[in-house]
């Protein structure tokens, strides 16, 4: 969730986070264009890339 806050910042993009217990939830809209823009797809594939590595996050956390 760190991370992908990190880059969101960097991108001046804000998502909105929900986490409970194990499960987190990024919900990603673009207020100005009242809907999915540019930025969030641009976002959305960097949380992927993330995901796709999930074993080697968890491992870098411990």
């Amino acid at each position: 969730m760190m991370k992908v806050a990190f880059v969101a910042d960097k991108m001046d993009h804000h998502p909105e986070f929900f986490n409970a217990y194990n499960l987190v939830t990024i919900d990603l809209a673009t207020h100005d264009v009242n809907g999915i823009s540019s930025l969030d797809i641009e976002l959305a594939q960097k949380i992927n890339d993330y995901g796709s590595d999930q074993e080697g996050m968890m491992q870098n956390l411990e």
